[in-house]
């Protein structure tokens, strides 16, 4: 009895060691293949390459596209994509943006698309988002109140931590998106089991900072944030 006992409890406490350890791959799907450009739909566009600081190692640069307002800009969007996709997948929502009068950058987290890296990382985006700021501030010299921010699913987690660390920004859209990894965890009922609140660190967690929302009632999946 106490060999089962102790198998079993070698064996849990492996499952929560690798939980720990691997949940980066169990919570991000990054995809490489580019399936479509803006010349393909039509649009102008200049491919975008912006390095990530490191202060160790080789710099890494993240890879995106900037879409040009054709007139004066409405304003500038930062697209910020869902997981298990890039942005040749988001195009068409971007374009309808562009059609709006927006100048649109869209980017590949680090891991997706052409960016340079290795497996993305909840630390990993949001430098990479911290960087894509950088470069709408900093080298287009675009005010903040220009700004908005669009995020769907991951990405929306993603806009939201953006959004609450510049509140001068002139706006923010979530799409799909989820309050955090811990209600999705518990949302999808297979790692019940498990200590979440113990082993979770790629939180990208939301709902504490989000002022006003709805929900669908029976999960934790975000339905819009006014």
């Amino acid at each position: 009895m106490l060999t089962i006992v102790g198998f079993l409890a070698i064996a849990y406490f492996a499952i929560c060691t690798s939980a720990m350890l691997w949940q980066n791959r169990l919570i991000f799907f990054p995809s490489p293949v580019i399936t479509a450009t803006p010349e393909q739909l039509g649009l102008a566009y200049e491919d975008v390459w912006l390095p990530v600081p490191a202060r160790f190692g080789k710099v890494e640069r993240i890879h995106g596209w900037w879409l040009p307002a054709v007139s004066e800009a409405t304003g500038v969007l930062l697209y910020l994509h869902g997981n298990g996709e890039n942005i040749s997948a988001n195009l068409g929502k971007a374009q309808v943006f562009h059609q709006l009068g927006f100048s649109v950058l869209m980017i590949d987290y680090r891991g997706y698309g052409r960016s340079e890296g290795n497996f993305p990382s909840e630390a990993r985006v949001y430098q990479d988002v911290q960087v894509a700021e950088d470069y709408l501030l900093k080298q287009r010299g675009i005010s903040p109140q220009d700004i908005f921010l669009y995020g769907h699913s991951l990405g929306g987690a993603i806009a939201i931590d953006l959004a609450v660390r510049n509140p001068e920004f002139a706006g923010l859209i979530v799409e799909g998106s989820f309050t955090s990894m811990h209600d999705m965890a518990k949302l999808q009922g297979k790692y019940g089991f498990l200590p979440l609140n113990l082993l979770l660190t790629q939180r990208l967690d939301s709902s504490g900072l989000v002022l006003l929302g709805h929900y669908y009632h029976e999960s934790g999946v975000m339905a819009s944030v006014t």
